[in-house]
This record gives C-alpha cells, sequence and structure tokens, in this order.
C-alpha cells in the first residue's frame, strides 16, 4: 500500500507579488492601480475617487499626509491634469492656496513643484476672467513656493489696472508684495494701486500687515509715492505697538530705503524696540540698525539696548548681519566700546570657519572701524584667505586685495597674503585667463596702494588688458550721463596702478592714459587726477610719449581749481622737466596776477 507524504496534503500558503515598474510599463499598465495587487493604498484612493475641483481641494486639505508620499502626489498631478480644461479662475487660486500652505516632504520638492507650475499654467488661461480676490490668491500662493511663470506674471498688472477698484486692503497688499518679489514691476499698475491704497488706508481692514506690505512693495521696485507714504505713517502710528517684530522691521525698512522723512514713525518705532526688545531675534535688531543709519537717524538710547541685547549672541551671528550691525554703528558714530571688543573676539574665534563671501563681508565691515584697534582681525583674516586662497574666484581676490590695501599699516601676514596671490597669477597662464581686465586692474591697484611692488605681475596685467583692448568699460556698460566720470575714474585708478613702472607694458599703458585724459572734457575732471597726472608725467627721453599739449590743460585747470600749495607742486614738477612754456599763477609766483614765462 502506498501513503501519500503528509506535507502533500496540506493547502500550499501564496504570497501576492506587486509587479516590477519594468513589467509595468512593458504591460503599459497604470502603476498607481497595480500598487499592492491591485488595492491602492488609503491617500490614492481619496484622491481618484474625486470627481470635482472643490472635492479635490477639501481632500488636499482634509489630509495632510497627501503630500508626503510619492504615490499620493502623482494622484494629485494625474487629476490636475484632468480637470486642467475645466478649471475657472476661482478653482486654480483655491487649489493653489491649499497646496502652497501644505507641508511636504522634501524628496518629492520635484512632484510638488510640478503641481504648482501645472496650476500656474491654468492660472494663465483664465487670467481674463479672474477676479481681483482671485488674481491676489494666485500671485500670494505661487510666490509663497517660489514659483515663477514670467508670462502670468507679466500679464497680472494688466489685468490688476482692469479690475483695481474690486481690490480689497489685503487682496491689494498680496498682489503688490508678489509682483515686487518676482521683479514684475508695472508703473502704471502701481501708480493706479497707490492711489487706490491711498482712498481706502484708513478703513479698518487696512491691518498692520497690509501696511507693511504695500511699503515693502514700494520700496523693493523705488517706486516712491511721498503721498501714500505720508498716509501709511499716519495710519500705522497710532497702533504701532501691535505690528509683529517682523512688520514693523518691513515698514521702517521700508520709509529707510526711500528716504522718507518721517521722525514721528522713527521715533515711535525706537520706543517699541527699547520696551519690547526681548521678542525681537538678533537678525531682526541688526537690520533695524542697519535701516536707522541708511536714513540717518540717530537715537543712542535705541542703539545701548541694541548692543547690550546682541552682545550676547554675537558668537552665533552670520557675517552678514553682524557687518550690518557693525556698519550702522559706525556709519551714525555710536561708540560701544563692549559691542566692537566683543564682536573682535568672536569673529576671530569663527574666522577659519568662514568661506570666501563671509571672510570678505566681514573684513570690509571691520575696515571701517577705526576707534578701536582692529589689527588682530585682519592678521587672522590674512591667514585665513592663504588657508582657502584655491576657492576664491578672481573678483573676490581683487575684492579682499582692495580692502587690504585700504589698510593703514601692513602685517606681515598681510605681505605674505598679497606675495600668495601674486604666485598664483603668475604660476598659471590659464588662471590670468579666467579674470575679468576690470579684476586684474583691481589687483594692480591695490599692491600700488598697499605699498608692495611686484614688477612681473604688473608686466602681465598690462599685457593682458592690452591684449584684450579692453582697457575701459564698453559704452553700453554704463548710461551716456555717468559714462564720462567711469572713464575718468578708470584713468586715474590706471595711473595709481602704473605709474612709476618702467615695464614695457607699463609705458604702453601710461601712452594711453595721457591721450585719454587730452579727450576728457575739463568739467569731468576731478583735481585729484590731476595731481595725479602731473606726479606721473615722465622724465628725460620719455617725454616724447606725451601729446601735445597736455601741460597747458594740466595748468588751466591747475590755475582755475587748485590751492596755492597745489599749483606750485605741479609747476614745481614743470621745472622739473624742462618745461617753462606754461603760464605761472599769482598763487605761486607773487601778487603780479599771472604772468607769461619763456617757452
Amino acid at each position: 500500500m502506498q501513503f501519500e507524504s503528509p506535507t502533500n496534503s496540506q493547502p500550499q500558503l501564496t504570497r501576492k507579488v506587486t509587479p516590477s515598474p519594468r513589467k509595468l510599463q512593458i504591460e503599459n499598465v497604470d502603476p498607481l492601480d497595480a500598487t499592492f495587487g491591485g488595492k491602492l493604498p488609503y491617500h490614492v484612493r481619496i484622491v481618484k475617487n474625486c470627481k470635482t475641483v472643490r472635492e479635490l481641494g477639501s481632500v488636499l486639505k482634509m489630509n495632510g499626509k497627501i503630500f508626503k508620499r510619492a504615490d499620493s502626489l502623482r494622484a494629485v498631478l494625474k487629476k490636475v491634469d484632468e480637470f486642467k480644461m475645466n478649471l475657472t479662475s476661482r478653482d486654480v487660486a483655491i487649489l493653489l492656496n491649499v497646496v502652497s500652505k501644505s507641508k511636504f516632504a522634501v524628496y518629492l520638492i520635484e512632484l510638488y513643484r510640478a503641481i504648482l507650475a501645472s496650476l500656474s499654467d491654468a492660472a494663465l488661461s483664465t487670467l481674463q476672467e479672474a477676479s481681483a480676490k482671485d488674481v491676489s490668491m494666485t500671485l500670494h500662493a505661487l510666490v509663497k513656493r517660489g514659483i515663477r511663470n514670467t508670462e502670468l506674471f507679466h500679464k497680472a498688472p494688466e489685468r490688476g489696472i482692469d479690475i483695481i477698484a474690486d481690490f480689497n486692503p489685503e487682496g491689494l497688499s498680496n498682489m503688490l508684495m508678489a509682483l515686487a518679489k518676482m521683479n514684475s514691476y508695472s508703473f502704471e499698475f502701481f501708480d493706479r494701486a497707490s492711489k487706490a491704497a491711498i482712498s481706502m488706508m484708513f478703513d479698518e481692514d487696512f491691518n498692520s500687515q497690509s501696511v507693511c506690505f504695500v511699503a515693502d512693495a514700494f520700496a523693493r521696485t523705488n517706486h516712491y509715492d511721498p503721498e501714500l507714504f505720508s498716509a501709511m505713517s499716519k495710519k500705522a502710528i497710532p497702533f504701532l505697538d501691535t505690528f509683529r517684530p517682523q512688520d514693523l522691521y518691513l515698514l521702517i525698512d521700508a520709509f529707510a530705503n526711500t528716504g522718507h522723512d518721517c521722525e514721528d514713525l522713527f521715533d515711535e518705532a525706537s520706543k517699541i524696540v527699547i520696551q519690547k526688545v526681548e521678542y525681537f531675534t538678533t537678525g531682526s535688531l541688526c537690520r533695524f540698525a542697519g535701516s536707522f543709519a541708511m536714513c540717518g537717524y540717530k537715537n543712542p538710547d535705541v542703539l545701548d539696548v541694541i548692543a547690550e541685547k546682541e552682545i550676547l549672541f554675537l558668537h552665533t551671528l552670520d557675517p552678514q548681519p553682524l557687518s550690518q550691525l557693525l556698519l550702522a554703528f559706525v556709519a551714525m558714530d555710536h561708540v560701544h566700546e563692549s559691542l566692537f571688543q566683543t564682536a573682535k573676539a568672536a569673529v576671530i574665534r569663527r574666522m577659519p570657519s568662514y568661506d570666501p563671501v563671509e571672510l570678505i563681508t566681514i573684513t570690509s565691515a571691520f575696515s571701517n572701524v577705526n576707534n578701536f584697534d582692529m589689527n588682530d582681525v585682519f592678521t587672522t583674516a590674512a591667514e585665513a584667505a592663504e588657508l582657502i586662497l584655491d576657492y576664491f574666484h578672481p573678483q573676490e581676490v581683487a575684492k579682499l586685495m582692495e580692502i587690504f590695501s585700504r589698510m593703514d599699516s601692513f602685517s606681515e601676514s598681510s605681505d605674505h597674503l598679497f606675495c600668495m596671490i601674486a604666485s598664483r597669477i603668475l604660476s598659471n597662464p590659464s588662471e590670468v585667463a579666467r579674470w575679468d581686465s576690470r579684476d586684474l586692474v583691481d589687483v594692480a591697484v591695490a599692491f600700488a596702494k598697499g605699498g608692495v611692488r611686484n614688477t612681473k605681475l604688473l608686466e602681465v596685467i598690462g599685457r593682458t588688458i592690452l591684449d584684450r583692448g579692453v582697457l575701459f568699460p564698453p559704452m553700453n556698460a554704463t548710461t551716456p550721463a555717468t559714462r564720462p566720470a567711469t572713464t575718468a575714474t578708470t584713468v586715474q585708478r590706471l595711473l595709481t596702478a602704473f605709474a612709476g613702472y618702467e615695464t614695457q607694458s607699463a609705458v604702453v599703458v601710461m601712452e594711453f592714459l595721457f591721450v585719454e585724459f587730452m579727450s576728457l572734457d575739463k568739467t569731468e575732471i576731478e583735481f585729484s587726477l590731476v595731481m595725479d597726472i602731473a606726479e606721473a608725467l615722465p622724465n628725460g627721453q620719455r617725454n616724447e610719449i606725451l601729446p601735445h599739449g597736455i601741460f597747458q590743460k594740466i595748468s588751466d585747470i591747475a590755475l582755475a581749481e587748485g590751492t596755492e600749495t597745489e599749483v606750485c607742486v605741479i609747476f614745481q614738477k614743470f621745472a622739473q622737466l624742462g618745461f617753462e612754456e606754461v603760464m605761472v599763477s599769482s598763487k605761486c609766483g607773487g601778487s603780479n596776477g599771472r604772468k607769461n614765462q619763456k617757452e
């Protein structure tokens, strides 16, 4: 008799296997429909079951976990594309508002932004039928998440002009702020919005946030309307103590940037900062100090309160707000020894961890502090810069050198830093090719101002800018009105860099500068440039490179603008060179007025 194995009589257990994405792709099956063997997860299922846009908006609002799963976000994107052709402007605004307020998983940002981008396209197609509320909600939601639809933000002001009378205070302020943040400026819309804001300024609905948003938007776009800012100050002062710290800063910063004179507003803001300083963050207090300095408002009491609060947290401040704080105190000539000494110690301790931009920012701020000895800061900065010099861009190197060249005395570490920069430029020909001509000139000027002579470096820089033929900025780099001043300034900077050098390229550069000086109109020339030109005049046989008439032009300007001492210095230089054909002023030659000298 044969017996069956007991194991064969037991039922076999089976396991459902989810098809692989590759197999689904081959079989053209929607992965959402095949998840878990055909049974959809709850959050995917409720999205797929939405029949209307309003239902989808409610589901998204009530189920925040939808934005933390890839499968549910794909379902949302698919559903938005399905409804896209039938969406109204109000539907788009509601969906954007819900989506923009939702918290999403960081790793799903691409899916999240795809949903917002799809809705922004729908907003563009429905813009002409959009109400004032729809437009403001849509733009505010997109700006909140950094979604820029160029065409939408370009056309939105045109629609806003047509419906300007329909905006309420919140909608108008939100739209102005959105356009300002996206640099989508329309003079006509802002002009109409200014009149609309003034007309509703004293309505109850025009709250503190609306005032701040309007002020900040107009300041960002440099659209200054004195009547509007006067109305905002009258509105804000009575209930300024109800403003949130960030709103108060926005308001003060807007008034400071536009230069609107409103001392009463600043007085009231100062009182609030003094009374509620514990509610302000260290960063916001730094910005307050910067705004006060920008508009020239001096209040020693509020500055002392800010300093006492900041001293406790200086070791945690980033270079940018710390620099803003120091520069504000320097600009207002407010000496607070404890603040500067504590900042000095904190910066020296943290300097080795700074990146190039942070190093330049904080060094530039300390270079303006004249009341205290800050040599330790610059020594530490030079040593820190040497360690990360390879990570500096050429423009950053030029900026760092310009800062050090302003110092009264160079330390040994500063000299070593300059030598390292020169070696970096000279040792690698391809390195010079990366540098912009203007940055190379900045380096040459920094070496000259710092008293560091390096003939080889100046020869390389001179030959490079001559070969490129771009000694001076192109005409399209500046407006016609500022072009002459820019040229005169550039002539003076190149004179500072190349005067006194006898290299081949330096001689050619100087010859070019003398010719350029002759082409400048006398009204465009600062007297300091005349002094530099006179000082740079060559001796001996090199006089032949001088253009005809340069001595007469120098003497004419000197007699018209120079002091007696300056005129004497110039004509003594002429005498050393053997040129006596110029006219000598009574300032230098006695009381008989101008008199002719023999040629």
